[in-house]
C-alpha cells in the first residue's frame, strides 16, 4: 500500500480506501461497529492519489487523479450501495497545473484533502506542480462543482482540512523549515484567517477532530517517529508535541462509533496498522500502543 484514506460511513462504521503499488484504488469497510471488515472492492486503476469524504446524505465520495484522465471522482449511488463510474472533475485546461507533480511518481505526501463545510458542501484542496494550493467546491455549474481556483496563501508541502467543533474548516500544512502551519474560516462557510505556526520538525502530517470537539495534529519526524499535539479545549490553546512510540511513514485518522480516535498508519516496511485511544484517555488523548496490522 502506498496511500490510504479513512472515514466513517452512514452507519458510523469505518471505511478505508487505499492505492496499492500496482496503482489500483480499492475500498473496504467494517461490517459491524468495531467488528470484522469486508473484502476489498476495486474501483479504478492507474491512480496517483486520492481523498475520501462523506456527503451530507451519507454517501461516500472519492476524488482522485488518474494518469490518463486527470482529476476524477466517484461516489456511492446511495449510502452503502454500489459506486458510480469515473466522472471528470475540473476543466481540462487546469490539468497541466497538476499532472507533472503526480505522474512523476515521487511525491509520497498528501497533496489532496477534502472537507465538508457547515452548509454540507464538500471542498477539495490540492497542491499543484509549484506547491500552490488550489480548491474546488460542490455547488457550481460544472457537474455540480465549481472550477479550480488558486487559494490566496503561501505555498505548502502537504494538506489536511478538518472541521472545527462549530463547523468552521481549518486547513493544515507544513512549509519551509518543516513546521506545521494552519488557518481557519473566521465564520462557518466564510473567509479565512491568517496563518499560525504549530512548530515541530515534521515531514508528514495528519489532522483530525476528537470526539469532544478538540482538534489534534499528528506528525512524522525525520526519524520516522509518530508524534502529536492537540487543543486542550475545543477552539482553545494547543499542547506541545508528544511522542507516540510508533514508526510510520503515512498516517490517517477517524473517530469510531464509540467516540474514540482511531489512527491508521503505513509502517516503513509497508504494512497498514491501526491503533485507538485508550478508554478514558481524555483529555490527554494518549493513543494505545501496539495496534493491529492487516
Amino acid at each position: 500500500v502506498v496511500a490510504h484514506e479513512v472515514t466513517r460511513n452512514y452507519q458510523g462504521h469505518l471505511a478505508l480506501a487505499t492505492i496499492a503499488t500496482d496503482g489500483k484504488l480499492r475500498v473496504r469497510h467494517q461490517q459491524s461497529p468495531t467488528g470484522d471488515w469486508s473484502g476489498w472492492k476495486e474501483l479504478n486503476s492507474h491512480v496517483q492519489l486520492h481523498g475520501m469524504a462523506t456527503n451530507e446524505d451519507g454517501r461516500l465520495e472519492l476524488v482522485y487523479f488518474q494518469e490518463a484522465h486527470g482529476w476524477m471522482h466517484c461516489w456511492e449511488h446511495t449510502p452503502g450501495r454500489n459506486w458510480t463510474g469515473n466522472i471528470s472533475l475540473g476543466r481540462s485546461q487546469h490539468r497541466s497545473l497538476f499532472d507533472r507533480r503526480y505522474q512523476r511518481g515521487k511525491d509520497q505526501l498528501r497533496p489532496l484533502t477534502i472537507g465538508r463545510q457547515a452548509n454540507g458542501q464538500l471542498m477539495v484542496f490540492a497542491l499543484n506542480n509549484d506547491n500552490r494550493i488550489y480548491h474546488i467546491a460542490q455547488g457550481g455549474s460544472l457537474n455540480g462543482w465549481s472550477d479550480w481556483e488558486m487559494f490566496p496563501i503561501a505555498q505548502g508541502y502537504q494538506l489536511k482540512v478538518v472541521s472545527n467543533y462549530d463547523g468552521r474548516l481549518e486547513l493544515f500544512h507544513y512549509g519551509n523549515g518543516r513546521a506545521a502551519w494552519h488557518h481557519h474560516q473566521t465564520v462557518p462557510n466564510g473567509s479565512w484567517s491568517n496563518y499560525h505556526s504549530r512548530g515541530g520538525n515534521i515531514g508528514y502530517l495528519e489532522a483530525t477532530r476528537n470526539g469532544d470537539g478538540r482538534l489534534e495534529l499528528f506528525g512524522i519526524n525525520q526519524k520516522h517517529e509518530l508524534i502529536h499535539c492537540y487543543q486542550n479545549t475545543p477552539g482553545g490553546n494547543w499542547s506541545g508535541w508528544l511522542a507516540l512510540h510508533h514508526q510510520a511513514k503515512e498516517i490517517a485518522s477517524v473517530i469510531n462509533n464509540i467516540n474514540e480516535l482511531a489512527v491508521f498508519i503505513i509502517t516503513p516496511d509497508g504494512k497498514v496498522c491501526y491503533s485507538h485511544q485508550s478508554s478514558g484517555s481524555y483529555p490527554n488523548t494518549d493513543v494505545a500502543r501496539g495496534g493491529h496490522s492487516g
